[in-house]
């Protein structure tokens, strides 16, 4: 992924279960077991691991923002 080139056409990213919210409710985001499966996920501080994220290359910007299990996501 350190070729920035290939997520140039990428606004954002998520699962199958942020997409339906975004959907739904027009906000991008991801709960925190989702996080978790990526595999880059900071459990200490519930946010991503943002430097393993620079490191392989991937942007910032296009993270959802994560909420807790649980939390309404509009109305």
């Amino acid at each position: 992924l350190n070729d920035e080139n290939k997520l140039k056409n990428y606004d954002y990213c998520g699962t199958i279960h942020d997409y339906f919210v975004w959907m739904l409710t027009g906000k991008l985001y991801i709960d925190q077991t989702n996080a978790a499966s990526w595999g880059l996920y900071d459990i200490k501080n519930s946010k991503f691991n943002e430097d393993a994220i620079k490191r392989l290359g991937i942007p910032l910007n296009i993270l959802p923002k994560i909420v807790k299990c649980g939390s309404k996501a509009g109305e």
